[in-house]
């Protein structure tokens, strides 16, 4: 309903849908409301959204990423295991009997239409796509010997049944999040209850009854992240000023996505207009998840965590004021990246690694393959120099998914992270390489880093000498928590600091590699020797730090 009074004309119906619908009205509200009632806010209230119907979506994401496209939400699947026509008060159940009896083989399974969505996300490396995880674990159709519909490849239509299958998930919940859900690179996004208190512990995340869990066929960690998907208060069909509240992980899936645009946004904000990577927005939010489930690390249930959007959003802000917190580059083949970080031993190290990775091969129409579809497998390492102890990524097993997340080689996912478990200050190599031969000779990819805290540089004070040497006395307090070293830059500017543009090249003192922390810091510029003859009414002078390493 896009006259809404939420919407302000900042939504738009772009294929011409004949009618209005609940939920695309709830969903979009939950993108873009702008609060006209204060509990409807919108995630990105003051966005544009186009909405579309399914139908041709593949070339409309494409399109549309073409043209710039940063996020795009997708609270919609085929249909996989039991359905209740509510209509017909009947049980249907989607599954292939000539595949299974039992179990439907369209959960978990990477199929061409994950495979084009990933060649989609890979063709438009700043265009993120997020995906509701589904809503069918636990569905459990009419009961044992319960009569139901079945689809009949011989009768070509749908036919009675009363064979036993088993609910959606199994006895134990996982493996059921359907088709395009188990894309390597999209954001996939499960659905847990409100915290309204805001988050404290991993208790506080309290799973829905009805978010689907993975793992993937082949073993990767699906969802990604959960987000807020129960009684999710937005937008109604009833009149132009009606609001409505749902459950499920449609609801959730906006609720990242509208989170996701406000941080691509503020990306451009502090990055001088540069757009991040969709790679770089998944690695930010899943390294600032807060921690759910019974474990540290991830699981198939929570994924990585719960959206944070105020941390993901803190990372962000901290990366412009200290570069090398996110890094964006592209590893070549047969090489070896590395970042070396210091960390003062106030907690542990962490970096989180993804990568958009070439659409995969469709695995068969068959029950649970577990052929693997990754194709660029990076690994992520984190190495203490002092002693070179190593520090693996975490990974699970999906042969046990309700194991517990341990440290090993992960060879399944196209995002690793890696916490160190020992506090210890010092210094600590990221490094990024791979195995085997990379598809394209290169493998872009984006890494966050955590652990490393920036320095301080304050009570800048400088004054020119009055002996006409044309020398400038400039001093500074400098604090740093982790690294024993600092690059000290000094700069200057004639124009109030819109642009810094004086050359500051005769400087001696406390500026340069291998700055040490402290108060009273001194620096001579020898303005006389950089701009002989000058004479400038006001002159600005910035000085900042930067870890030494």
């Amino acid at each position: 309903m896009v006259g809404h009074q939420e919407f302000g004309g900042r939504t738009v119906v772009r294929d011409g849908a004949p009618s209005v619908h609940y939920h695309a009205t709830h969903v979009a509200g939950t993108l873009n409301a702008a609060g006209v009632d204060p509990l409807a806010h919108g995630m990105s209230p003051a966005a544009w959204l186009d909405s579309y119907d399914w139908t041709d979506d593949e070339s409309e994401m494409a399109a549309s990423a073409a043209q710039g496209l940063l996020i795009s939400n997708h609270s919609y699947s085929f249909v996989a295991g039991w359905y209740y026509n509510s209509t017909q008060s009947a049980w249907y159940w989607y599954g292939d009997v000539a595949v299974s009896q039992t179990e439907d083989p369209g959960f978990g399974i990477y199929s061409s239409y994950s495979q084009e969505w990933d060649q989609t996300a890979h063709d438009a490396p700043f265009y993120l796509i997020v995906c509701a995880a589904g809503n069918d674990r636990a569905n459990y159709g009419p009961g044992p010997g319960g009569l139901h519909y079945y689809w009949d490849t011989g009768l070509d239509d749908w036919a009675q049944s009363t064979t036993t299958r088993e609910q959606d998930g199994g006895a134990d919940g996982f493996d059921c999040i359907p088709y395009r859900g188990t894309c390597k690179n999209v954001l996939t996004v499960g659905a847990v209850l409100d915290v309204p208190g805001g988050w404290t512990q991993p208790a506080d995340v309290v799973m829905s009854s009805f978010s689907s869990w993975g793992p993937t066929d082949d073993g990767r960690i699906k969802p990604d992240v959960v987000a807020n998907g129960v009684g999710l208060y937005s937008c109604g069909t009833a009149s132009n000023t009606s609001y409505a509240s749902y459950n499920g992980t449609s609801m959730a899936s906006p609720n990242a996505a509208g989170s996701l645009h406000l941080l691509a946004q503020q990306w451009r904000d502090v990055h001088g207009g540069q757009t991040a990577r969709s790679a770089t927005l998944k690695a930010v939010v899943i390294h600032t998840a807060s921690e759910a489930g019974a474990a540290t690390g991830p699981d198939y249930a929570y994924g990585w965590g719960l959206l944070d959007a105020e941390a993901a959003a803190l990372l962000i802000a901290g990366d412009a004021a200290f570069p090398s917190r996110v890094t964006e580059a592209t590893l070549a083949q047969g090489e070896a990246d590395t970042l070396v970080i210091w960390s003062s031993g106030a907690g542990p190290v962490t970096a989180t690694l993804a990568w958009n990775d070439p659409a995969g091969p469709a695995q068969p129409w068959t029950l649970n393959p577990t052929q693997t579809v990754l194709v660029n497998d990076l690994d992520l390492r984190i190495e203490r120099v002092s002693d070179a102890q190593v520090t693996r990524p975490w990974t699970l097993d999906p042969a046990t998914p309700g194991a517990w997340a341990v440290r090993g080689d992960n060879v399944r996912d196209n995002v690793e992270k890696a916490q160190t478990a020992a506090v210890q200050a010092g210094a600590y190599r990221i490094i990024v390489r791979h195995k085997g031969t990379l598809s394209g000779g290169s493998q872009a990819y984006s890494l966050v880093a955590g652990g490393a805290e920036p320095p301080v540089v304050s009570n800048v004070a400088f004054v020119q000498r009055s002996d006409g040497s044309g020398l400038v006395d400039v001093s500074y307090d400098l604090a740093d928590p982790d690294s024993p070293a600092l690059n000290v830059l000094v700069e200057a500017s004639d124009d109030g600091g819109t642009t810094w543009n004086l050359s500051v090249n005769s400087v001696t003192g406390h500026v340069g590699s291998g700055v040490a922390a402290g108060a009273a810091r001194a620096v001579v510029w020898n303005f006389g020797a950089d701009h002989p003859g000058a004479v400038l009414p006001a002159v600005v002078i910035r000085v900042t730090a930067g870890d030494g390493p």
